[in-house]
């Protein structure tokens, strides 16, 4: 997976929550278009084809009752206690007429569907008419004249009947089908949704998984920190990627290295200055022994010269007691003369000598 540190961990972040608010936005857009699909679906359903079938429905119901409270009369004939057929269908032939004045007023965009209602208001106003004729037969003159209206009747109450049915049949159907995709519309939201959201889940966990991965980078990185926090730089911070971590890696390899040089050169002056004291110490041995003899020669010269004084005190005595003796006394000024050049170069060379080693000393230090 050495591949993954090729990328920043800032643009891997961005990548992973750019796909995240993806498949969240999906998600709302999804659910947004189902339930906008849906709610018009129900606005419809509710307001139109729900009402439209509860019309056609109780419509039926009201030419049946119609139809039952006529033929209920036809068979008592209007005796007392069961006269009340007439005023019954009335009630149920008025409330089928306002039903329909309404259902033809709703159809003010289908042409076809109004004449269809219009049609059956006209026909069922004929066969209110034609049932309340029968029924006055029935109590006037009994089956033979009540029979002849009923013949008359049944064709339009089979007809009207056929016609409610396939009306009716033809919006519960419409309801149904409503519904069952009202039903396929939740039912695809939620699997969607579903799926959506286990896009988003996997898409977390690979995230974190990738991101776990690249900050087990840090691991080693911490402990090598540890190690340079203890100045041992015996280990290397190669890494190879192109992100944070391997960026601080290269830098904590570049502190590595420059503490390293430092340390060295540190030592390397360390030595250099022991080695020096060293020579020093010899040296200020030297120099003390050197002293040592200069002291005792500047003894010796004092000793020479104070017996010179006496050889030259001594020449002079013999030189004013006997001048003959004057070339003996020349001799020994220039035995004398020798023995002080002698003492001269003796200092100047142990002097020679002190300068070397303040030279030396001065170089040392």
């Amino acid at each position: 997976m050495g591949w993954l540190h090729q990328f920043s961990i800032r643009l891997m972040l961005k990548i992973i929550m750019g796909i995240i608010a993806f498949f969240l936005l999906a998600s709302i857009v999804r659910v947004y278009t189902s339930t906008a699909d849906m709610e018009t679906k129900l606005e419809i359903q509710s307001k139109e084809t729900i009402p439209h079938t509860m019309n056609y429905i109780n419509l039926k119901i009201n030419v049946i009752q119609i139809q039952q409270w006529l033929t209920d009369i036809s068979a008592t004939r209007g005796a007392k206690g069961y006269d009340d057929g007439f005023d019954e269908a009335e009630k149920y032939y008025k409330d089928a007429d306002a039903l329909l004045d309404q259902m033809i007023a709703a159809q003010h965009d289908n042409a076809q569907k109004r004449a269809e209602l219009e049609k059956f208001k006209h026909d069922l106003s004929e066969y209110y008419g034609i049932g309340k004729k029968m029924a006055e037969a029935y109590i006037a003159g009994g089956p033979e004249e009540g029979n002849t209206w009923m013949g008359k009747l049944d064709p339009y109450a089979e007809e009207l009947s056929d016609r409610l049915n396939g009306w009716s049949d033809e919006h519960i159907q419409k309801v149904k089908t409503e519904s069952q995709s009202l039903a396929e519309s939740a039912n695809s939201t939620k699997y969607s949704n579903l799926l959506l959201s286990i896009l988003v889940l996997l898409v977390v966990i690979v995230g974190f998984g990738i991101i776990a991965l690249v900050l087990d980078g840090v691991k080693p990185l911490t402990a090598q920190i540890g190690q340079i926090a203890a100045l041992d730089l015996s280990r290397s911070f190669q890494m190879n990627g192109n992100n944070e971590i391997t960026h601080i890696a290269s830098h904590l390899e570049e502190l590595r290295l420059k503490l390293s040089k430092f340390i060295g050169e540190a030592k390397n002056t360390s030595n250099e200055n022991a080695s020096v004291a060293y020579e020093l110490s010899t040296s200020s041995v030297q120099v003390g022994k050197t002293v040592e003899e200069t002291v005792e020669v500047i003894t010796q010269v004092a000793r020479e010269i104070e017996g010179i004084d006496k050889d030259t005190q001594h020449i002079i005595n013999i030189a004013a007691q006997n001048k003959i003796e004057i070339f003996d006394a020349g001799s020994a000024l220039t035995v004398t003369a020798t023995k002080i050049t002698a003492l001269t170069e003796q200092v100047q060379k142990n002097s020679q000598t002190e300068n070397d080693m303040a030279g030396r000393i001065q170089q040392l230090s």
